[in-house]
């Protein structure tokens, strides 16, 4: 049996940029699920503080003051949970990519730039 190389590496070529095409369009989306999500938590957070920021703005504070409060108790987990996500992440997401294409016998390069 003949095959045509170069019919084969057009077709791998093709498979290839629909598959980063697809990881790109996850990716954007995912991104802006994840926003969407963020919002929807921060509206939560501050619908739920706003009997203590009523009773702070009756005690004298000013409104920077009481921004002060609320962004002195995110910023040390948006900190942790940043370093989490620009270190550890990628190295677990490579760990279990590798885990499951040497489980199907695949051979897959999944490289972090």
């Amino acid at each position: 049996m003949i095959y045509d190389v170069d019919a084969i590496k057009e077709m791998f070529q093709a498979r290839q940029y629909t598959l980063q095409t697809l990881i790109v369009l996850f990716a954007v989306f995912s991104v802006i699920l994840s926003f969407m999500i963020i919002i929807i938590i921060s509206n939560i957070n501050i619908r739920d503080n706003l009997v203590l920021i009523d009773i702070l703005r009756s005690l004298g504070y000013s409104a920077t003051e009481i921004s002060y409060v609320f962004l002195l108790t995110t910023i040390p987990i948006l900190i942790i949970f940043s370093l989490f996500a620009i270190f550890i992440a990628p190295v677990l997401v490579g760990v279990v990519a590798g885990a499951i294409s040497n489980f199907l016998s695949l051979n897959v390069p999944i490289i972090f730039k």
